[in-house]
């Protein structure tokens, strides 16, 4: 459009003089013709000087945004080719930091299994040796409360260990969670039987309410009799002697599939701020003084993690009649077929 324009005054500037001469009734003649034609020329010229001009800053303002173009191109790829080689570094010494800090777990996990594994020896020398020297004396001698302080200490200590043989399974991946169907009351009915000693040596008894057409848990078995004789352990250490432990076994009231077990001692009971912090590892109720009694450990922390594992949840708190009452929720067998129908495949 500007070249068009351009055109058209250097025409009209050429023709201005003949166009002159003719007005005023004359020829145009030679010189005059010829200067208009010169006129034009010089005009045309500078027209093409100032296209020429500005194009070639047009070109050279293009060239520089190129040029820096290209700069910020090569600048970008050195930047990404930075970042690729760090991000493969970092990778590399995160995967080094995981592999050290998995053998360190391990180490860490073997020596503890090793330490517990040895001080279980002694422990139980300590303990057969004051149960013999409590045999031996009389129950108003002084020697006889020597010899039961000794042996109280050995068990608490001898569970202390217990538990820490536990650690390294809680702590390393272990093996496969076989989960399936499982009767939770049979394996309630073979934790009480095995603990028949336990409850004759404390005169403690066991009610046990088992609901009708109970149906099985989702669960492993293995480890749900961990969490079932670990509650079980829990309610005889807890309650007083001649004590009743009430154990019971029912679909949750909500309908949602679950079933329930409760596991009530007839103790002290917690403090109100104990169950917020009590399946922490080695929680402490809130009693203090010769009433401080330890109610959690790593069997507590163990219990939890397996049963989140099965889908469930555990609490703890204290029951109106007085006691601690352990309360394990896991999916019936019924929900869980119900659940992995609806997921997505």
């Amino acid at each position: 459009m500007c070249t068009c324009r351009l055109r058209a005054v250097v025409a009209v500037l050429a023709v201005y003089p003949m166009i002159e001469v003719r007005a005023a009734g004359a020829s145009p003649s030679a010189p005059t013709a010829l200067a208009g034609a010169l006129l034009a020329c010089v005009i045309l010229a500078m027209v093409a000087i100032g296209v020429g001009a500005r194009w070639r800053r047009e070109r050279t303002r293009a060239n520089r945004l190129e040029s820096r173009i290209q700069a910020q191109e090569r600048e970008l790829a050195r930047h990404r080719g930075d970042l690729a080689e760090l991000v493969a570094e970092q990778t590399v010494d995160l995967l080094l930091a995981k592999e050290a800090a998995e053998r360190a777990r391990c180490a860490q996990a073997d020596f503890l299994a090793g330490l517990a594994l040895e001080l279980r020896g002694p422990l139980h020398a300590i303990g057969g040796y004051a149960q013999l020297g409590c045999a031996a004396t009389g129950k108003a001698a002084r020697e006889h409360v020597y010899f039961s302080r000794i042996d109280r200490s050995a068990q608490h200590m001898l569970t202390m260990v217990t538990e820490l043989c536990d650690l390294p399974s809680a702590t390393r991946t272990g093996g496969p969670v076989a989960l399936g169907p499982v009767d939770w009351a049979a394996v309630c009915r073979e934790v009480v039987a095995r603990g028949d000693a336990l409850l004759r040596a404390k005169r403690l008894s066991v009610s046990m309410d088992v609901a009708p057409d109970l149906t099985p848990v989702h669960a492993d078995q293995a480890r749900l009799r961990e969490v079932a004789e670990h509650l079980f352990s829990n309610a005889v250490k807890f309650s007083p002697v001649g004590a009743r432990i009430d154990i019971r076994l029912h679909e949750a009231p909500d309908g949602a599939g679950d079933v329930v077990l409760e596991v009530a001692d007839q103790g002290t009971g917690l403090a109100e701020e104990v169950p917020e912090r009590l399946f922490g590892a080695y929680g402490r109720d809130g009693a203090t003084g010769s009433m401080a009694v330890p109610v959690g450990g790593l069997g507590l922390s163990i219990c939890r993690q397996h049963v989140e594992i099965f889908g469930g949840r555990i609490e703890a708190g204290n029951r109106a009649a007085g006691g601690a009452v352990f309360r394990v929720w896991l999916p019936g067998l019924r929900r869980a077929g119900s659940v992995s129908a609806e997921a997505p495949g």
